[in-house]
């Protein structure tokens, strides 16, 4: 590993593979909580499988523990009717919207899902706008006792340039810290895409 003054700043991007059995059956929070510096586990593979893992994540003999069988959906935002919020607030009070749509039942998933995967093409070096919109429309969850603690956030582009998602990571990013238990526990973005299903390996 690099060696590392604990009064730097620095941050190392670094693959490692795990071979210390002081760290298994222990959490990747507590793992960090012992190190000697701050560090973020992103991602890791096991039997040729990539598992994007959490701070509760154990990590075991080898790499990870074989873990129950985690349940997933994906809501696509393309067919449904998803009005705008209109900013009345009766949300914060009844912690349910007042416009009856498809936004009602994608809060309520958001609500009880342990983690949130925001996707989206970026248009106009932004989200797109219904994603935005569904953004706004989660504001129930605000004052709920929501389940989810990590959030992560994909985009792609026809431009491939390093700063092309940045204002909409920037736009997620402020609708994560409005929720004091999450945050945004990574960001991918895929350039030069130009069409749906253009890199499947992706």
């Amino acid at each position: 590993s690099p060696a590392h003054d604990p009064s730097s700043d620095n941050t190392f991007i670094s693959e490692y593979q795990i071979s210390n059995p002081a760290i298994y059956g222990k959490t990747i929070q507590e793992i960090r909580k012992s190190a000697d510096c701050q560090f973020v586990i992103s991602r890791v593979w096991k039997n040729e499988k990539l598992i994007i893992p959490t701070s509760e994540t154990v990590l075991e003999n080898e790499i990870l523990t074989e873990e129950p069988e985690i349940a997933d959906e994906i809501v696509s935002l393309r067919d449904k009717t998803i009005n705008f919020c209109r900013g009345c607030f009766a949300c914060q009070k009844t912690q349910k919207c007042v416009i009856n749509d498809d936004a009602i039942e994608i809060c309520q998933k958001a609500l009880e899902a342990n983690v949130l995967v925001f996707a989206t093409p970026i248009y106009y070096y932004e989200m797109s706008g219904q994603l935005k919109t569904m953004l706004d429309r989660l504001n129930p969850l605000y004052p709920s006792d929501y389940a989810f603690t990590d959030v992560y956030f994909l985009s792609s582009a026809a431009e491939d340039e390093e700063e092309v998602p940045e204002r909409a990571v920037n736009g997620v990013e402020g609708w994560v810290e409005c929720f004091e238990r999450a945050h945004l526990a990574g960001s991918v973005f895929m350039g030069g895409v130009t069409a749906a299903g253009e890199k499947p390996e992706h």
